[in-house]
C-alpha cells in the first residue's frame, strides 16, 4: 500500500535523485534550483547555489567508480553540468546534441556500459558519456519521439539485461538498446 501522507512539503518539485546526505530535488518554475531535502533533519536547503536549471532539469547521482562518487549531474537545456557532492562546485560537463534539450540522464551502475553516464535528447538520440566528458552517439530512436524515462536494465531482466531502456511517451512503448550491438 502506498502512504499518501506528505513526506516533505516542497514548492513545485521537478526531478528527484538520492545523494549520500538526502534527496536532491529540482524546485521552482522560473528555472529549477537544486535543493537538498534531508530526511533525518526534515529540512530543505538550497544546494549548488550557482546552478540554475531550465524549464526541465534531469539529474543523475554518480555511484562511482569512474565518476566522482556522490556528484550530481544535472542539465540546463542541452548542457549537462557536474555538481560536486557538497554542491560548492558546478562545472559545464558535456553537450551531447547542441541546441537539443536533454530528455533524461542515468548512470550505468552495473558496468554494462563501462559505468558511463547515459543521456537521451529530444531529437531521439541516446548518448554515452565517459568521466572526461567524451560523448559517443549510440542510437537514434527516431526524430519524432518523446523520451520520457531512462534506465539501464540490471542482470535479472533476462534477455534485456544490460540494455538501455527508454520509454517513449508519444509512442506508448519502451525501446531497448542492446549493449551487444546497440540495436
Amino acid at each position: 500500500q502506498i502512504d499518501s501522507s506528505p513526506f516533505m512539503s516542497v514548492d513545485k518539485p521537478h526531478g528527484i535523485v538520492w545523494s549520500e546526505t538526502g534527496f536532491i530535488v529540482g524546485l521552482g518554475d522560473d528555472g529549477d534550483r537544486l535543493n537538498l531535502v534531508n530526511p533525518r533533519t526534515e529540512t530543505v536547503e538550497l544546494f549548488a547555489a550557482s546552478f540554475k536549471g531550465g524549464d526541465e532539469t534531469h539529474m543523475a547521482a554518480s555511484q562511482g567508480p569512474t565518476f566522482p562518487k556522490g556528484n550530481i549531474y544535472a542539465n540546463k537545456g542541452d548542457t549537462i553540468f557536474d555538481v560536486s557532492e557538497d554542491g560548492d562546485t558546478v562545472r559545464k560537463f558535456a553537450v551531447p546534441s547542441p541546441g537539443v534539450n536533454i530528455a533524461g540522464l542515468a548512470f550505468d551502475i552495473y558496468k554494462y556500459w563501462n559505468y558511463r553516464l547515459i543521456a537521451t535528447t529530444y531529437d531521439g538520440s541516446v548518448w554515452e558519456i565517459d568521466e572526461t566528458g567524451h560523448i559517443e552517439h549510440i542510437a537514434n530512436l527516431g526524430s519524432d519521439v518523446v523520451p520520457s524515462g531512462l534506465l539501464i536494465a540490471p542482470s535479472d531482466y533476462g534477455e534485456f539485461s544490460g540494455s538501455i531502456l527508454v520509454s517513449l511517451a508519444n509512442e506508448n512503448k519502451i525501446m531497448a538498446i542492446s549493449v551487444i550491438d546497440h540495436s
